[in-house]
């Protein structure tokens, strides 16, 4: 990037996007990748079983799907927008430390400690409240999640009996059903934090690729000598010398 583009930069904030930021995208592209597949695996196969055992019974356990994704995607717009906003703040604070230990034997000469100090910990107690508004939006809505997935089983449990009074399924089965419930109602929970810890990464990517994808407005020599040998098809270009006598 050119330096007027470094210039309007902090340097806590591209620390942050290089270290907090690159941390968030790599649990989510490892960790939390391979149990999300896990879920949603477990979820398909559970959701089988429900329609194969009774597809009246599973009509009923499934209702609660669309509130769920509908209030999941309302939730992870708002989400995202607030995580890269903690991502900011975060940046922000990292810039204040960095400016005091730059500078220390400024600070100490003026007697700044207390307040380089007390300005550190004000950058930090705005990201620790923006931080905390966050996980009360991610745990909303994994509540919202287990409370939903609970209630279908509920009304399963509720509905089933009446139909195996009325012949319609064998205890049996209902047995079967409701144990195939409560492993769709816990994937679904985990799926939704799940969910929300890849909203928050999708949000630090953005942060980090806004900078990787930028256009430098002055082009490097470096990229102009590497464009200029790519658009060669041999790098070896014969030279000749002529001599006058």
């Amino acid at each position: 990037q050119e330096s007027a583009f470094l210039d309007q930069q902090t340097t806590g904030d591209l620390l942050s996007r290089l270290s907090a930021d690159a941390q968030l995208v790599q649990s989510a592209v490892t960790t939390q990748a391979v149990a999300a597949v896990r879920g949603i695996v477990m979820s398909t196969g559970a959701a089988s079983m429900l329609i194969y055992t009774s597809p009246t019974l599973a009509a009923v356990s499934l209702c609660t799907l669309p509130p769920i994704l509908i209030y999941s995607r309302h939730v992870g717009r708002s989400l995202q927008e607030q995580q890269e906003a903690v991502q900011k703040l975060q940046g922000e604070a990292t810039t204040l430390a960095e400016q005091a230990l730059t500078g220390i034997d400024t600070v100490k000469q003026f007697v700044g400690e207390s307040f380089e100090s007390a300005r550190y910990q004000g950058a930090v107690a705005r990201a620790h409240a923006r931080a905390v508004e966050t996980s009360h939006m991610q745990a909303q809505l994994e509540s919202f999640s287990f409370v939903a997935a609970n209630g279908a089983v509920l009304c399963v449990i509720g509905y089933g009996g009446q139909m195996v009074v009325q012949g319609s399924i064998t205890p049996g089965d209902l047995a079967g059903f409701v144990m195939y419930s409560f492993l769709i109602a816990g994937n679904l929970s985990s799926l939704s934090s799940l969910y929300g810890d890849m909203v928050r990464a999708v949000a630090a990517s953005n942060r980090i690729f806004d900078v990787l994808d930028r256009q430098p407005s002055i082009p490097s020599g470096l990229e102009q000598q590497q464009q200029d040998s790519s658009d060669e098809d041999d790098p070896l270009v014969p030279v000749t010398f002529t001599t006058t006598t």
